[in-house]
């Protein structure tokens, strides 16, 4: 094959990226869309569904696209994620180029969001107003509903009236009636789209009562009043036929995106204010810049800063709705909303490129773009950005048609925005410059009023006494950030309480048959089970004890709990039973609360230490999953059955750098790669879509996707994913580019600690915290006892390992945490307790190997018919295999063989050896040296080395000296415990130090590079080994400079023989494990296995 040369390469690459801009500038839209994304689309140009899956990106809310064959293709209708159907007044052939039938559909959108709205305003004035809501599209009820109200409101104003309180008066009465009416379809049986659009329209009712309520209260009789005025309000003018939207003395064009049902956001004072900042901002052609800060005057009292000091920007609590606010109103002007997501990977560039994407836009449709963490670019960036965006500014200030941005002359439509946001202070902000300060208008978010938000959520989800809860709820939340202590994983702010406040609906419609569902005992029992189920999973077992005295107190009258969790709780049992785990009912009960938070939220973090069974609860629910028949949905319908899936992703984010996790863009060649986290997401988005656009959504509405982070957070990292994690489920990356998250994907988290995790982060996710002390060690020492050890393990044998295990477990560990500071690094009960079951697992399988546990081994005889070789190697046989041919050759029986009812007193002397190394190979030593002196002293003496082994040492042998059966198998006391090893042939003790070989020995080696095998490098190479044989990781701690790294790589090398035999004699595990029938070799063999040349490597002691 002819190799092209570099520069036609990069020549061919340029014509394709022109080729592909000139597709974007005729459909702008296509700007949101990557390089791959558009080729796919252009490469399947004939086929009109190509379009199909990249629809999400294009347009705010439209999934998918009817299109029928009558008998040509043509567009009829478009589909939101929620399922609502919006039929275009006039139909759109998908024929030609792309860009040009897409420019068709989307003129087509903006034509039948219109023709509805007007449809919408003609059919209220005589249709019933339920059943008007149930027939037109939740766009068109919520804005039609506003103009209404704006009218009713504007026709009874009349300066020189007394009579106007009167008829505000009624207006206010007839809308709580309206209210009231619309709040019985919450428990209706409609479609979801439906309730989704009843439930933003009770939130839009409140907040006009409170407006009507206002009104009255201060006497306001004149439109022209500020008070009025200072509300959005919305009417149709029949001069310029079109939507307007008022505020102040600001009026703007209705956008007419097509919106879906989506949601909308509480409207209290402060989002009033806020909103009034904003379009003022817009009017004078300025961003907005809204971040938050608690401000108090004199009298301590809260309140809205909105300096007009543009050069002022101020810090604020996360939670505060300072993104929500912007994307709310965007809904209100039916316009597009962008969010991008800031991170300093973003340079000048890929700025200039996302901000040309922007404007291009702009020439077509009105967008409002909300940058995130704005002052997360690095500063040099900043100071051209604010070039790009002065550029236009400017533009818009002279009201120009056209004008020039990076080299590019566009069209200016006067009506686009921009809006950041800023966290100051936060890890990876910076200041920023002062060219860019003037460009926004700066607004100051405080706290929310949470009570009037969380009344309204409730009364939207159908709650009667929502003021009273609300109420409580907030006094509880206060309460429990004051009283509790105070932990990184712990956040009671305003995310938190939505997320209780949408859990308590959902229980509360899974019971809509319940004929004492409006009962205020009901409802405060539903409320007291969905803060439980929110709350409880993340509290300390203290905390907890203390948050639900608070909750006895505050819903006494309470009934008891109405929703329950039979199939969930019967699949999790099935699950524990199929992964042969240990049931335990606070493991159990984890996973319930795990499946409690994703169904509600997408974002979850597994918090708690080593051992706490973060990774079992994951794997326990991931299997429960697939035994129920509907993901997120209970009643007496579910089946337990394997009709669901759950894939898995799981990656450690802090093994590579930011740009590995997310993608970067080649500073040569331009082109953007993606990052593992990228990837994923991008595979699970496609997939999704794939199965959306080809199949029915029941089909796969039981198929999870999970993408597991399990490493340490900090900010430099999970910042990226906040867009991600809040309720735009947008990645944003470094080029640009967005991809949207589905409804079933789930990002978890499994975290020891979130010290490092910015409040912002903690707030968006939900916590199940996984305490090793609520977990203990039984579950883990049970399994073992039922899966781990040999089959020919007779029941007596396992209830006196049992018993030995009960008899010394407790008192080891109470030793242990008597101990000032015993580890080089923190272990848990569960890490001492693996490593004995480990080294317990390693002998018991050996004698399960050779010669049994006191019976005739059928294996060997087995073995003997079929003659094996008289060789053997790691070609032909395992390491435990070659022991089994070996000892057939030698026609050798066993210990336990000859001598079966001594099997007691082996099992004790093995599980003295195990539990010195567990409990006590990882304790500090001072004085971690050998001296020759020491170690071929001919007196036995026992020598006092070091206090903390010394100390281990005397609590050993008092330990197990407390039982006469068992302190006559203990160790000789004339040397330190740490001293002996066993002899599996004869059971008897024999010292480490008879390994060690002389020195007359060392000398005849010859060879300056020997490894001098030591009484330490002995022990632990076999222990090291015999962990490793069964595939058990093992960590050396340790000083620098002790020779950790010198003793791997000894000990790997000595493993490594020419005929792979691993046990024979001459092997570290041969000569300690049948030391007394090699003994007359052992030193020889042994010096032979360590004269191997090692690489002198700097820093080989760590």
């Amino acid at each position: 094959m002819r190799k092209v040369p570099t520069k036609n390469r990069s020549n061919t690459r340029e014509c394709s990226l022109d080729y592909l801009e000139t597709k974007r500038l005729a459909f702008p839209r296509l700007f949101f869309l990557s390089n791959e994304d558009l080729l796919d689309i252009l490469s399947h140009s004939k086929d009109a569904n190509c379009v199909q899956p990249h629809l999400r990106k294009c347009f705010a809310n439209i999934f998918h696209l009817h299109i029928a064959k009558t008998p040509v293709e043509v567009v009829t209708s478009m589909q939101s994620v929620e399922g609502e159907i919006v039929n275009f007044p006039k139909t759109v052939r998908p024929r030609g180029m792309v860009e040009q039938w897409l420019t068709s559909v989307e003129q087509a959108m903006y034509d039948a969001v219109k023709h509805h709205l007007k449809l919408g305003l003609s059919d209220i004035k005589t249709a019933d107003y339920i059943n008007w809501i149930l027939q037109h599209p939740g766009q068109v009820v919520l804005t039609i509903s506003q103009v209404i109200y704006t009218r009713q409101v504007n026709d009874k104003f009349d300066p020189q009236s007394t009579e106007t309180d009167t008829a505000l008066i009624q207006i206010r009465d007839q809308m709580i009636t309206t209210i009231n009416n619309v709040c019985s379809l919450v428990f209706s049986n409609i479609e979801q789209s439906k309730l989704l659009t009843v439930e933003a329209l009770l939130t839009l009712q409140v907040h006009w009562r409170d407006i009507f309520e206002m009104l009255i209260k201060l006497h306001i009789r004149d439109k022209s009043d500020f008070e009025w005025q200072k509300h959005l309000r919305y009417d149709w003018s029949d001069k310029e036929t079109n939507f307007q939207i008022l505020q102040g003395d600001a009026s703007f064009p209705y956008g007419y995106e097509y919106l879906g049902c989506s949601s909308r956001l509480v409207v209290t004072p402060l989002t009033d204010r806020c909103y009034l900042t904003l379009t003022g901002a817009i009017k004078l052609n300025l961003g907005g810049a809204p971040s938050g800060k608690e401000e108090k005057n004199q009298q301590g009292e809260l309140y809205f800063t909105s300096m007009m000091k543009i050069n002022c920007f101020y810090l604020g609590p996360a939670g505060t709705g300072k993104t929500e606010t912007v994307k709310d109103l965007s809904k209100s002007f039916g316009k597009l909303c962008l969010v991008f997501n800031c991170s300093d990977e973003l340079d000048h560039k890929d700025h200039g490129v996302v901000l040309m994407s922007e404007l291009f836009n702009s020439i077509f449709l009105i967008l409002y773009v909300w940058y995130l963490r704005f002052n997360r670019i690095d500063v040099e960036v900043l100071s051209v950005v604010a070039q790009q965006l002065l550029t236009i500014k400017t533009a818009k200030d002279a009201h120009a048609q056209r004008f020039t941005f990076d080299g590019r002359e566009i069209k200016m439509n006067l009506t686009c925005g921009f809006f950041v946001t800023m966290n100051p202070t936060y890890s990876g902000r910076f200041e920023l410059p002062d060219n860019l300060k003037p460009m926004f208008r700066p607004i100051a978010m405080m706290i929310p009023h949470y009570a009037l938000i969380g009344e309204v959520i409730l009364f939207s989800v159908g709650f009667t006494s929502a003021k009273v809860l609300a109420t409580k709820i907030v006094y509880l939340y206060n309460l429990s950030n004051s009283q509790l202590s105070q932990q990184d994983h712990y956040d009671f702010g305003m995310r938190a309480i939505k997320a209780v406040l949408l859990m308590a609906g959902e229980i509360k419609r899974s019971h809509v048959n319940d004929p004492d569902l409006t009962n205020e005992q009901s409802e405060e029992g539903i409320m007291l089970q969905a803060l439980v189920e929110s709350n409880l999973p993340k509290l300390l077992k203290e905390d907890s004890i203390l948050f639900l005295g608070i909750l006895r107190d505050l819903f006494p009258q309470a009934d008891k709990s109405l929703h329950e969790h039979g199939n969930i709780q019967q699949a999790i049992k099935r699950a524990i039973k199929d992964l042969n785990y240990e049931y335990w009912p606070t493991q159990a009960d984890k996973a319930l609360q795990l499946y409690n938070q994703i169904v509600l939220r997408h974002g979850t973090m597994l918090v708690g230490g080593a051992g706490g069974g973060k990774t079992v609860v994951r794997n326990i629910l991931q299997k429960a999953l697939t035994f129920l028949s509907n993901i997120g949905k209970e009643g007496s319908q579910n089946r337990i059955t394997r009709s669901a899936t759950v894939d898995v992703t799981v990656l450690n984010p802090k093994s590579m750098q930011i740009t590995e996790l997310y993608g970067a863009i080649n500073s040569d060649t331009l082109e953007f790669s993606d990052g593992m986290f990228a990837s994923v997401m991008r595979s699970y988005s496609k997939t999704h879509e794939s199965q959306m656009t080809t199949e029915k959504s029941e089909h796969h509405a039981d198929h999870w996707q999970w993408l597991v982070l399990d490493g340490p957070i900090d900010t430099l990292w999970v910042e990226n994913l906040n867009t991600l994690l809040d309720d735009s489920k947008i990645l944003c990356l470094a080029n640009g580019e967005r991809i949207g998250m589905s409804g079933h994907t789930r990002i978890l988290f499994e975290v020891d600690s979130l010290v490092n995790a910015s409040p912002a982060t903690v707030s968006r996710c939900a916590m199940v915290y996984l305490d090793p002390v609520d977990l203990g060690y039984k579950p883990f020492l049970n399994q073992w006892y039922r899966c781990k050890l040999p089959n020919t393990l007779s029941q007596s044998a396992i209830e006196f390992l049992r018993e030995l295990m009960d008899f010394s477990l407790d008192k080891g560990f109470t030793f242990l945490s008597e101990l000032k500071d015993p580890w080089h690094m923190p272990v848990s009960k569960v890490n001492v307790l693996q490593t004995l079951c480990y080294l317990l697992s390693t002998f018991l399988n050996y004698l399960d190997k050779h010669g049994g546990f006191g019976e005739d081994d059928q294996r060997l005889t087995a073995a003997a018919g079929n003659n094996p070789p008289t060789t053997s190697g790691s070609k032909y046989y395992t390491p435990s295999e070659e022991l089994v041919v070996y000892i057939i050759n030698d026609k050798k029986q066993y210990y336990l063989q000859k001598n079966p009812k001594n099997l007691r007193q082996c099992f004790i002397r093995i599980y003295i050896f195990c539990y010195v190394w567990s409990f006590g190979g990882g304790l500090k030593r001072e004085d971690n040296f050998e001296d020759d002196n020491l170690i071929n002293q001919k007196e036995q003496v026992k020598i006092d080395r070091d206090p903390i082994t010394q100390e281990f040492d005397t609590f050993v042998r008092e330990l197990f000296s407390s039982n006469v059966n068992y302190a006559v198998y203990l160790p000789p006391d004339s040397r330190m415990i740490y001293d002996y090893m066993i002899d599996l042939n004869t059971f008897v003790y024999h010292e480490w130090e008879s390994l060690v070989p002389k020195t007359e020995q060392l000398i005849k080696s010859e060879n300056s590079q020997t490894v001098i095998p030591t009484v330490d490098i002995i022990r632990y190479s076999f222990l090291i080994t015999a962990l490793l044989m069964h595939k058990k990781p093992v960590l050396l701690t340790g000083n620098s400079g002790v020779g950790k790294t010198l003793l791997i790589e000894a000990m790997l090398r000595s493993l490594t023989l020419p005929d792979g035999n691993f046990v024979r004699p001459g092997t570290i595990l041969g000569d300690i494990l049948q030391h007394n029938a090699t003994k007359s070799s052992t030193t020889t063999k042994l010096v032979q296995t360590t004269d191997l040349p090692v690489e002198n490597t700097e820093g080989g002691g760590k």
